[in-house]
């Protein structure tokens, strides 16, 4: 039986099936943008584009059960904005934030003083009010970043190749990192180092409830082995691999979603997007970003599968 409460409940199941065949699309667009590109076909180039960073968030939001497909399809929700994917997927956690101060609540209301020390966790909640303040402040930032898009559909060269080296500095980095925690560098005193920053971090949640902080020690010192370590560090990065790029990609593209195709201000597509053209300019590296994400994205499904529906 089910436990989620009324506010999880709009949280979507996953749809793998689609997630996949999106995920395919999105590097058959891939694909076709680069041969376009190659043949001069600018407009349709950054068309295909755009359209394979729009399903690739797509994907990722099937795959976890962020969106539905009506609500992919709905111009309203998402439509051709597939940074409305990430905004959607911070919104569903702040709802699982929420909810989590809601249990809090219910159980300090209901435990009575004296049997304290008999609850099996009594959390502090000012984490968890930092947590969901910190999402509303991310939530804003997105909002702000994605407002205007006469003004990054104008976005100068300068500008734009400054972005774009920095994701392919970020993967590079990334990558980096990865190997590290293959090789013997990654050794038992840095995986010490890191269970005792999980502890500092989570001891605020339990302090004061003995029961709770023996149950976290031993998750710690003793559940919270080296190869789970290794295996979280790289989920983590894969994710941040994943959504960094695939998030300011989606902005700098789906502006051009309608340009590449018609008329803007009496002027053709043809005549817009030229070899001058920043988006023309960059393309190479823009590409090359993209083709790394996807394979990222297709990682991080392999590593954090969806949470499997509880039967009724």
């Amino acid at each position: 039986m089910s436990h989620r409460s009324r506010s999880l409940k709009e949280i979507s199941k996953s749809n793998i099936p689609l997630a996949k065949d999106s995920l395919e699309t999105a590097r058959s667009d891939l694909k076709s943008a680069k041969a376009l590109y190659k043949s001069k076909c600018y407009p349709n180039a950054i068309y295909h584009l755009q359209q394979s960073l729009e399903k690739s968030w797509k994907s990722f939001g099937f795959y976890y059960g962020i969106i539905t497909e009506g609500q992919a399809r709905s111009r309203d929700i998402i439509g051709h904005k597939g940074s409305k994917v990430c905004t959607k997927t911070v919104s569903t956690l702040k709802k699982v934030v929420s909810h989590m101060r809601m249990q809090v609540k219910a159980l300090k209301n209901v435990c009575k003083p004296e049997h304290a020390d008999q609850m099996p966790l009594v959390v502090n909640d000012d984490l968890l009010k930092e947590l969901d303040n910190g999402i509303d402040t991310l939530l804003r930032e997105i909002n702000n970043f994605t407002a205007n898009e006469d003004q990054i559909r104008n976005m100068p060269y300068d500008e734009m190749k400054t972005l774009i080296d920095s994701l392919t500095e970020l993967q590079r980095e990334l990558d980096n990192m990865e190997k590290k925690l293959k090789s013997s560098q990654f050794n038992n005193e840095l995986c010490e180092k890191i269970r005792l920053g999980a502890y500092r971090f989570w001891r605020p949640l339990v302090a004061g409830n003995p029961y709770a902080e023996a149950v976290l020690k031993k998750t710690v010192w003793e559940e919270l082995t080296d190869d789970m370590i290794r295996g979280m560090m790289n989920v983590t990065l894969h994710g941040i691999a994943v959504t960094a790029p695939l998030f300011q990609l989606a902005v700098i593209t789906q502006v051009h979603e309608q340009t590449t195709r018609y008329r803007m201000d009496g002027i053709t597509p043809a005549a817009i997007y030229t070899s001058t053209h920043p988006m023309i300019q960059l393309f190479p590296s823009i590409h090359s970003v993209a083709k790394k994400t996807i394979a990222n994205l297709e990682r991080l499904y392999e590593e954090i599968p969806p949470e499997e529906e509880e039967s009724p």
